[in-house]
């Protein structure tokens, strides 16, 4: 899972194991193969495979998965994390289950480039409608001065001097 706006729309989910899955098993089905977001190099992995038990995981060091929230029976979040020695690991993705379905937690990054894309769209949008505004006056301006230019006291000729008056003070802002 290296690029994060692809694992962040991706989900998992193992029908076979939901009847069993609390606190205490939140971490093992995690930590199954089928799962995209499970790293087959963790030590997760080493301990399942020489059958320790996952509290001897603070004392290895490497790539490992930690339960860190269980709100049973819906929610439970799982770190992924470097361990360096036993009392210090690096987070470096959250997960988090939700009925039974584990999917990645955004990042900070994604979150703000999210954010700016929704907030640059609406702006293209503004500026979109206010070109058409422009658009509009100029040609509303162009048919008056047209009529001002036939017939000077007309009504026309007033509205066309209101009209020039607005769009030069817009155009100023």
């Amino acid at each position: 899972m290296d690029n994060p706006s692809v694992s962040c729309s991706l989900s998992w989910r193992d029908e076979s194991f939901l009847p069993n899955l609390n606190a205490t098993t939140a971490l093992y089905y995690f930590c199954q193969l089928s799962n995209p977001f499970y790293d087959r190099t963790s030590n997760n992995e080493i301990a399942k495979m020489q059958r320790l038990d996952y509290s001897q995981l603070s004392t290895m060091v490497g790539l490992e998965y930690e339960l860190l929230v269980a709100q049973e029976p819906f929610l439970y979040v799982i770190c992924k994390q470097m361990r360096t020695s036993p009392t210090t690991a690096t987070p470096i993705t959250y997960y988090y289950i939700i009925s039974g379905t584990a999917y990645q937690c955004p990042d900070v990054y994604m979150l703000i480039r999210n954010k700016l894309t929704s907030a640059l769209y609406c702006l293209n949008q503004g500026f979109c409608k206010a070109e058409e505004y422009i658009k509009l006056k100029e040609s509303m301006k162009k048919n008056l001065i047209q009529q001002k230019q036939d017939d000077p006291g007309s009504v026309a000729a007033s509205m066309g001097n209101i009209i020039n008056s607005t769009v030069k003070e817009f155009s100023d802002q």
